[in-house]
């Protein structure tokens, strides 16, 4: 099943910035997965259970070096947000 998964990494320590970069920069090297980012999160593509083992590997790294909280929200298909335009109150 193709499905989005939209990933926030809080890494607990003083030097999160590196941990993001270095988790962003394994997770590149999945090959079955592609994904982009924001300022807020991560949106991860591809078949569900490639993406939740990826996820699951790279977590498993940060967590080998240091603590972190990984926040996650999946759903079915390719889900972008391009395009659209927020409504001015």
């Amino acid at each position: 099943m193709q499905a989005t998964v939209e990933i926030s990494l809080y890494p607990l320590t003083d030097d999160y910035e590196s941990v993001v970069l270095a988790f962003l920069d394994d997770l590149e090297q999945e090959e079955s997965i592609t994904f982009s980012t924001n300022g807020m999160s991560t949106q991860i593509f591809g078949e569900a259970a490639d993406i939740f083992a990826a996820v699951g590997r790279q977590f498993e790294k940060v967590q080998e070096t240091g603590k972190a909280i990984l926040v996650l929200k999946a759903g079915p298909g390719k889900l972008r947000y391009e395009g659209r335009h927020s409504r001015k109150l």
